[in-house]
């Protein structure tokens, strides 16, 4: 049985809270339209985010990139990662259609924009999904505040090629933003400016990207101006 440290039970703490919580969210918005007609879609929303929450834990819980080695101080590395041939359009439309309901709920518009030639990556399909979902939760949280309601609140998500190796993907919103100040200190393990955050999602999120040979950077134009998530990966030829 693995033994975990105090640094990968936090992880484990954190990534459990956050499945947990975009299930919570599905359940909740399936009860509140349970006598509509969009109830069964909701229903269906629902039950595919219990179905992606129980693989994640599973996947949490037995991960060799939960071991905090002495070799890999942050327990994530290329070879402790599941990597399979992914096709990014495909993937990318499930897990955005899982958190439309949640962000018609908040009153946020999410989108999506995919390109027409197919783009994959080697990936490890579940350490692509938490970084996602958190990067989501953290746009749509990004309106969760009396000091910054903008009236078309929105998040937009993009999957394109800057070059023919590369593949980029974007979520930029409209919401609260960042200081400069802020911005210095995103990545550190243990800092957040939410009043109930960890600081543990963007530290193992980059380290999950940078571990795919990928890169994560967060980009905003001061408070108020909203922000922009973009992750690069390495694109995979058959």
């Amino acid at each position: 049985m693995m033994t975990q440290t105090p640094e990968s039970s936090a992880i484990t703490t954190h990534e459990l809270r956050n499945q947990l919580g975009v299930l919570m969210l599905h359940l909740e918005i399936a009860r509140l339209q349970s006598e509509t007609l969009e109830g069964e879609e909701s229903l269906q929303a629902a039950l595919k985010a219990a179905s992606t929450a129980a693989t994640q834990m599973s996947h949490l819980l037995e991960a060799p990139h939960l071991k905090a080695a002495e070799s890999q101080p942050f327990g994530v590395s290329k070879n402790s990662l599941n990597y399979k041939p992914l096709a990014l359009s495909p993937w990318l439309t499930e897990q955005v259609e899982m958190m439309i309901p949640a962000c018609e709920k908040a009153g946020v518009t999410l989108s999506l924009k995919v390109p027409n030639q197919p783009l994959s990556a080697m990936a490890d399909d579940m350490g692509l999904t938490q970084v996602l979902l958190n990067l989501l939760k953290n746009a749509l949280e990004a309106f969760h505040t009396p000091s910054h309601n903008p009236e078309a609140a929105r998040i937009m998500v993009v999957l394109s090629s800057s070059e023919p190796s590369k593949a980029v993907l974007s979520i930029k919103d409209n919401g609260l933003g960042f200081s400069a100040a802020q911005a210095a200190r995103l990545f550190e393990a243990g800092v957040s400016h939410k009043a109930n955050g960890s600081g543990i999602g963007l530290w193992l999120s980059r380290h999950i990207i940078e571990a795919h040979g990928g890169s994560l950077t967060l980009q905003s134009e001061g408070l108020g101006r909203g922000c922009t998530a973009c992750i690069t990966l390495p694109i995979f030829v058959a």
